[in-house]
């Protein structure tokens, strides 16, 4: 038995080798192809936030840095600031309005963050559909945070855009915010 196993151990070894490394390129290719912001439509000063896959397209500013590391399309502005954005899509379990998955969410942030409270809410389209943009603050712990939530429900699915930042840098980032949902498309 012994020899056996020792002759079975390089072929295992080379079999999850092979396995490691088709999982690594598949990573690295799917990776890249999320994060290309090689788009010759991209507004002036934009770039690429997402693929063919999520299903629409999203920019964020040139200077921006991409992350995908929460699993949503997302970036943030800097090291020094913060200040970050997100689209996540997700199917709903039934028909409903806008206004109706918000209250159903609002309930859930009620419960997560203190001090949470509405400041604007606002009708938008995003990307040709009717939406509303929600504008809050909230509190984590000891830190004060600022929120923009724009969401629209399309073919059964809720979108929803999501700006986070301080309360320092967030009136700085409002045109870019604006500038982002405007260019927003499916």
């Amino acid at each position: 038995m012994g020899a056996c196993a020792q002759k079975d151990t390089p072929m295992i070894k080379k079999t999850t080798s092979l396995i490691f490394a088709f999982i690594f390129l598949l990573t690295a290719v799917l990776f890249t192809a999320s994060c290309s912001n090689e788009d010759p439509d991209a507004p002036k000063g934009m770039k690429l936030c997402s693929n063919d896959v999520v299903g629409f397209k999203f920019y964020v500013p040139e200077d921006w840095t991409l992350s995908m590391s929460t699993g949503a399309v997302g970036a943030y502005c800097s090291s020094s600031d913060p200040t970050n954005v997100s689209v996540m899509a997700w199917n709903l379990p039934s028909a409903m309005t806008v206004t109706e998955w918000w209250e159903q969410y609002k309930a859930e942030f009620e419960g997560v963050f203190s001090d949470f409270k509405v400041i604007d809410e606002t009708n938008i389209t995003m990307g040709g559909v009717a939406g509303v943009k929600y504008t809050y603050t909230a509190k984590l712990g000891d830190f004060e945070y600022y929120y923009i939530q724009a969401a629209c429900i399309r073919s059964g699915m809720v979108y929803v855009f999501t700006f986070t930042s301080t309360p320092d840098k967030y009136e700085s980032h409002l045109e870019e915010v604006d500038n982002m949902l405007a260019h927003f498309d499916f």
